[in-house]
């Protein structure tokens, strides 16, 4: 089966950081074609256990035709931040979640993700719920979505990239990719193409609730992994990468008193997590040359106490 899901990005430094235990019980956030929870399974023996996770059904359908029936390991078709749900508080040693989108969505006519492959946006990981770009750009209003397109990607200014969206879906009832390139073009800097790409990102970001599910995430993770265990988050856009800063950097902080207290009066020994490296992991230039999607990949590697 030629799923059209990529090779996984920095797999050598995502295994070697989990620091995967034969009898271990480890958790993928973001299953994808397999490429991750694979390569874990072939470092578990046979009292080891794998979690995964997925919104979208083709992701779990090709996990399961390349991992095949393996009693060691589970594929559950739920976001990440559930988690929780099924699998137990303190049980996990380590938990991998590989952010963003796979190569067979952006790679898919019918998913929208990419202006070069698609006519109509749709933007959804999971097609079968929720709202598609067109609905959510009606529902939330021109504001809400110049909102978005500056904190998702940083478009400013964003009001005539969001005018020219909106008044697309108005007219027509639908957002079609010539639609996101016009506004694109409307900004009248930058090349089309980045622009464009960048607009999408932004859209998908908010039909997804991709920063919501990250934070909830993240609480979910560290709820479910051991004292010791290992959290390793694989992030591509700086949206993305602040949002693991922020939350694990309050994990990590050891006083609680707010900023202007003069002397601590919590008593400090609060952190519950650590850093175990100082600055984010980045691909090789090797790694980069043969995978052109893995050039924005930061890792970053924390250890609950």
């Amino acid at each position: 089966m030629n799923s059209g899901y990529h090779s996984p990005v920095m797999l050598g430094e995502c295994l070697r950081w989990l620091e995967i235990r034969p009898a271990g019980r480890y958790v993928d956030c973001t299953l994808g074609g397999g490429g991750h929870s694979a390569a874990i399974l072939g470092l578990l023996g046979a009292d080891g256990r794998l979690d995964s996770f997925d919104r979208d059904p083709e992701a779990i359908a090709a996990a399961k035709a390349r991992i095949g029936d393996d009693p060691r390991w589970r594929a559950h078709r739920l976001p990440f931040a559930e988690m929780a749900s099924v699998v137990e508080a303190g049980s996990a040693d380590g938990v991998l979640m590989d952010l963003g989108i796979s190569s067979h969505q952006v790679d898919a006519p019918e998913r929208g993700f990419s202006f070069r492959r698609s006519s109509n946006v749709d933007l959804r990981m999971d097609q079968t719920s929720g709202e598609d770009a067109a609905r959510w750009i009606a529902r939330v209003g021109e504001e809400e979505l110049k909102r978005a397109l500056v904190e998702n990607s940083d478009i400013r200014p964003a009001a005539r990239a969001a005018r020219a969206l909106r008044e697309a879906v108005e007219r027509n009832g639908a957002l079609a990719m010539d639609d996101v390139l016009a506004a694109a073009r409307a900004l009248g800097k930058g090349r089309v193409d980045d622009v464009a790409a960048r607009i999408l990102q932004a859209i998908r970001i908010e039909v997804n609730g991709e920063i919501d599910q990250l934070s909830r995430g993240l609480d979910a993770a560290h709820d479910l992994l051991r004292s010791g265990g290992r959290l390793v988050v694989m992030s591509y856009h700086s949206v993305e990468d602040r949002c693991v800063k922020r939350k694990m950097a309050e994990r990590a902080r050891d006083c609680v008193c707010p900023p202007g207290f003069p002397v601590c009066r919590c008593g400090g020994g609060r952190a519950t997590a650590r850093p175990l490296v100082r600055r984010p992991i980045v691909p090789s230039e090797e790694e980069m040359r043969a995978n052109p999607r893995s050039r924005s990949a930061k890792l970053r590697v924390y250890e609950k106490l």
